[in-house]
C-alpha cells in the first residue's frame, strides 16, 4: 500500500486521525476511501513508465522494516496531506514541504551513516547544505547546477516562511515563483526516494514546470 500510494500520489487506505491534548480529544476523524488525500507531485506525472518495476522496488523497500523505511513512509504520508489541494494550498503547502524536505535529508544522512564521510573531508560543522550534498553524492546525483540549485531554492523560500514573512502582499510573479519552488522541492524529494528504492530511469522532476529527467 505504501508503494502504491507513493507511485500514484494518493493514500491507498482509509485512515483515522486522533489528536489528544491534556487528555482532551481535540480531533477524531476517519477518512473514507471516497475522500483520500492526494498530491499532484507524483514521480511519474504524465509519463509512461515501467509501473511493475517501480512497484516491485518500492514494495521491496517498504517490506523491510527498519527506522529509515518507517520514517520515509511517514514523510510521504505527510507530503500527500500537505499537498492535497482539495484541503490546503499555497503558503501552508510550501512551509510543510520545506520542513518535510529537511526531515527527509536529515533521516537519509543519519540512517545511511554519512557523517563519517563528511568528517573525512575536514568539515566539522555539518549544516543542511553539507548533509544534502552528502546524500546527493551517495546517490551519485550531480551537485553543481543540479542538486545545489534545489538546495538554494529550498533555502530561499524556507527562511522567510519559517520566520513568519507571509506571501499576502506578493506580486503575481512572486506567487508563480513560489509555486515553482514547491514543485521543485517536491520533485527533489521524489528523486531522493526513488534513488533510495534503487530506481534508475526517467521521472518527473517538477510537475508544475512539466520537467522530466533521468536519474
Amino acid at each position: 500500500m505504501n508503494a502504491l500510494a507513493f507511485t500514484s500520489g494518493i493514500h491507498a487506505w482509509p485512515y483515522r486521525i486522533e489528536y489528544l491534548r491534556d487528555d482532551q480529544n481535540i480531533t477524531d476523524r476517519v477518512t473514507s476511501t471516497r475522500r483520500l488525500a492526494n498530491t499532484v507531485h507524483v514521480p511519474f506525472h504524465l509519463l509512461k513508465f515501467n509501473f511493475q518495476d517501480v512497484i516491485k522496488k518500492a514494495t521491496s523497500f517498504f517490506e523491510t522494516k527498519n527506522k529509515l523505511n518507517e520514517e520515509v513512509a511517514g514523510i510521504l504520508f505527510l507530503l500527500r496531506e500537505a499537498a492535497d489541494y482539495q484541503n490546503v494550498h499555497g503558503e501552508i503547502t510550501l512551509i510543510a514541504l520545506c520542513v518535510l524536505f529537511e526531515s527527509l535529508v536529515n533521516q537519509l544522512f543519519k540512517e545511511l551513516n554519512l557523517e563519517e564521510k563528511v568528517r573525512q573531508l575536514g568539515i566539522e560543522k555539518i549544516n543542511m547544505r553539507e548533509r544534502f550534498q552528502a546524500v546527493a553524492n551517495h546517490f551519485n546525483l550531480p551537485w553543481q547546477n543540479d542538486m545545489e540549485a534545489i538546495f538554494k531554492t529550498w533555502q530561499k523560500v524556507r527562511d522567510p516562511l519559517i520566520h513568519g514573512k507571509g506571501r499576502s502582499n506578493q506580486s503575481e510573479a512572486e506567487s508563480k515563483a513560489a509555486m515553482v519552488a514547491e514543485s521543485q522541492i517536491a520533485g527533489a524529494m521524489n528523486i531522493l526516494i526513488l534513488k533510495l528504492f534503487g530506481y534508475s530511469g526517467r521521472m518527473s522532476a517538477s510537475v508544475f514546470e512539466s520537467k522530466y529527467r533521468d536519474i
